[in-house]
């Protein structure tokens, strides 16, 4: 009669699983920095993808406004505040009356940096999609010709940004990570810019 084969067991002992999880372990650690530089630049060069598609909109609205010769300040308004601009829906001959009515300012022929404005012109910024109006910020960008105003309107990740019932009440999470911009007063053009992300 033929004598039963042994068999060997097959698998790992626990000293070789734990020697795997410790090497494993050591790998993440010393890759997790690379992997969060990568995402930040990532961020950043979206960040820099939608301020060149701001910039596109800016010169489409203008080039608008200025055919239906609304590009300079509203006689009918003298709110400082406002900038003396005009609602979408006025006058008759605005070229977004129909698109975005009331819920558009534009100042000096260029879009307001109000909650609604740049959300209601250009797709892939509004409080359903991953860029986001992030709130108003102080105007710390003086020294950048940001001239006329003491506030700024702010667009940055969903992620980045503390959602209200309504954009306007939306405020950022940290103080890096959005595209900054103001509309055009009487003595500058519009401004923009981006905090990077870290």
């Amino acid at each position: 009669m033929a004598s039963p084969i042994k068999r060997k067991n097959i698998g790992f002992t626990l000293v070789e699983l734990i020697v795997v999880i410790v090497i494993i372990s050591i790998a993440a650690i010393a890759l997790l920095p690379r992997f969060l530089d990568l995402r930040a630049e990532a961020q950043n060069q979206a960040l820099q993808d939608v301020q060149g598609q701001i910039h596109s909109l800016v010169a489409i609205v203008h080039s608008n406004l200025l055919l239906a010769g609304l590009n300079g300040r509203n006689p009918n308004r003298t709110d400082p505040v406002t900038g003396g601009g005009y609602f979408g829906n006025e006058p008759a001959n605005n070229p977004y009356r129909n698109s975005c009515a009331s819920d558009c300012y534009f100042i000096y022929g260029t879009p307001s940096a109000s909650d609604t404005t740049i959300p209601s012109l250009m797709s892939g910024i509004g409080q359903d999609q991953e860029i986001v109006f992030a709130g108003y910020h102080n105007n710390d960008w003086v020294a950048e010709g940001v001239t006329g105003t003491n506030i700024v309107g702010t667009f940055s990740f969903r992620d980045n940004v503390i959602l209200g019932a309504r954009p306007g009440q939306n405020r950022l999470r940290s103080n890096n990570c959005f595209i900054w911009y103001s509309g055009a007063r009487a003595d500058r053009s519009y401004k923009t810019g981006i905090v990077p992300c870290e």
